[in-house]
């Protein structure tokens, strides 16, 4: 599944529920009497606003790039999604218990006061993320594949074409994308990807690889494994696929599209 706040669509995701927080936040006032005759509370509640929007730049802008591989798109699952989303409600949890106590000390140790931080949380930190992720799984998604990560004894997986007069298995190819009078071949080795540059056409590879049914033109300058999708989606009218263990997505170009839609339907 592709992670929160990856897609085109991430800063209207991002800055769309913090600024309904804010506002939500000084119209329901969820802690009442707590914050009502405290001068400046529309500030304080603002403020939970903001620190709101700090733990998810924390969770869904710092951690991924200080834990790359973790976070690779292509390694992204629902397990993880569901543990980085239990993680982020723990430390919503603190990071609003801390900051209410300062405000409000002299009920902070309260069992109501408790409760009251965890409805919070659930409802006004929690929600908003599961809301998005939801909205941008089932919006965006169009066909998702299931992809084997065991190897088969069939012809496909045995099936080997020579590049840089060197063997290597058809099935391990990911992609093959240009570049200038060259094009790079994206391929597993010991599960890691590793690219080959190769001097060549994307014309003269199309040609030698028409044997192999599994790769098809989804741009003029990629030609990719279809057994290697993992999904096929759609951005504002656009179409765009995802290949397993390759972490950005690809346009699908418009003269290819009726192609991918076929072969969408027939899988």
């Amino acid at each position: 599944m592709p992670r929160l706040f990856t897609n085109t669509n991430r800063q209207v995701y991002f800055w769309g529920i913090s600024l309904c927080l804010v506002i939500v936040l000084n119209c329901q006032h969820p802690f009442g009497e707590y914050t009502w005759h405290l001068p400046h509370h529309h500030l304080i509640l603002t403020g939970l606003g903001c620190l709101f929007m700090l733990t998810v730049m924390l969770f869904y802008g710092v951690l991924p790039r200080m834990f790359r591989n973790y976070y690779a798109l292509s390694n992204w699952t629902v397990g993880k999604e569901t543990v980085n989303m239990v993680i982020f409600f723990v430390a919503s949890c603190l990071v609003n218990w801390i900051y209410m106590s300062m405000i409000i000390a002299p009920q902070y140790g309260t069992l109501m006061y408790a409760i009251r931080i965890l409805s919070f949380t659930l409802t006004f930190n929690a929600a908003p993320i599961v809301l998005v992720i939801f909205i941008q799984t089932t919006t965006h998604l169009v066909h998702k594949f299931v992809i084997s990560e065991t190897e088969t004894l069939d012809i496909k997986s045995t099936q080997s074409h020579m590049f840089n007069n060197k063997p290597f298995l058809i099935h391990d190819i990911l992609l093959f994308a240009q570049d200038s009078n060259y094009y790079l071949m994206h391929y597993l080795q010991n599960e890691e990807v590793v690219v080959e540059r190769i001097r060549g056409s994307m014309k003269q590879l199309s040609d030698d690889m028409k044997q192999y049914t599994q790769f098809r033109h989804c741009h003029t300058s990629y030609l990719v494994n279809t057994d290697r999708i993992e999904y096929y989606c759609k951005r504002r009218g656009s179409r765009r696929l995802k290949i397993a263990h390759y972490d950005k997505e690809i346009s699908v170009a418009y003269n290819f599209r009726n192609d991918f839609n076929q072969y969408t339907r027939s899988k």
